[in-house]
């Protein structure tokens, strides 16, 4: 008989009270209580070694009839959160978070457990430009570039829309051609792109368009005071993401700009498309 463990980047989160499961390419979110805590507890008794049914039916007997057990652990296994427990071998993805100082402590106990059986070592590292909330571009960018060449790929995860830092940040990655992820609230919304320097539209060539007598930015710095996406959900989809890229899986965060809002469940697409003049990846940056 198979024995399973939890599939890599498997993820359980609470976002305002609703248990939210999410791997690659799937986001399950718990709206009955009841149903969530159960399906959550079959997740943790996996994740804590049960690698059969019986097991975690076992384990659970006190708290849930077998029926109900069972029916939890098929819907799991049904949208992919489960996988023999025989994976083949392979060696870590190093994946760097910076996160505005002092959120590193809380990210790392909050994430640590859940990304522990992956095949990522990830550590969330503090970026001072994040703390300071500048829009303008940081003086001196020697703590990004360390941090940019010690990790294998490096997810982004900003507080707050800062133009000034992510484009500073941007001409680092293409200087070093390391590809990155973008997260950053826009009041109820997380947007998230993957910048991949001299292949995809690099964060200039996003951002340096117009609307109407307004820039990108100036817009779009506007709306981010407004308020910000729960910060589990909004860490749970910017991780699975940057997990999938670092990976090599395909990622429509590579050609779109993606507009998420977890809490309601709607998402948007905007195309991005490199710019030939771009100072930064096009004829004024690399040919």
């Amino acid at each position: 008989m198979s024995r399973w463990r939890l599939a890599p980047e498997a993820m359980l989160a609470i976002s305002q009270g609703s248990p939210v499961l999410s791997r690659p390419g799937v986001v399950l979110r718990l709206n009955s209580l009841a149903v969530g805590e159960l399906v959550a507890d079959v997740f943790h008794a996996v994740e804590s070694g049960a690698a059969k049914q019986e097991d975690v039916v076992h384990a659970l007997s006190g708290r849930y009839v077998a029926a109900d057990c069972q029916a939890a652990w098929a819907m799991l296994e049904k949208y992919g959160f489960f996988v023999d427990s025989a994976p083949a071998a392979s060696s870590k993805v190093s994946l760097r978070v910076l996160v505005a100082p002092g959120k590193e402590v809380d990210f790392q106990e909050r994430w640590a457990k859940s990304l522990a059986s992956s095949s990522f070592n990830v550590n969330f590292v503090p970026f001072t430009p994040f703390k300071q909330h500048r829009s303008q571009a940081p003086d001196e960018l020697d703590e990004a570039l360390a941090l940019i060449m010690d990790g294998d790929y490096t997810l982004v995860f900003a507080p707050a829309f800062l133009p000034g830092v992510f484009r500073a940040l941007n001409g680092a990655f293409c200087s070093h051609e390391k590809a990155w992820t973008l997260c950053f609230p826009e009041a109820a919304w997380r947007q998230l792109a993957t910048f991949e320097p001299f292949s995809t539209a690099c964060y200039e060539c996003l951002w340096s368009r117009t609307v109407g007598e307004s820039s990108v930015d100036d817009v779009l710095y506007a709306s981010a005071r407004c308020g910000s996406l729960e910060e589990d959900a909004g860490m749970a989809f910017a991780l699975f993401h940057a997990c999938e890229v670092a990976r090599g899986s395909p990622s429509t965060s590579k050609s779109s700009l993606l507009r998420i809002n977890l809490v309601e469940g709607l998402a948007r697409h905007v195309p991005r498309v490199r710019q030939p003049r771009c100072p930064t990846c096009g004829s004024g940056g690399r040919p």
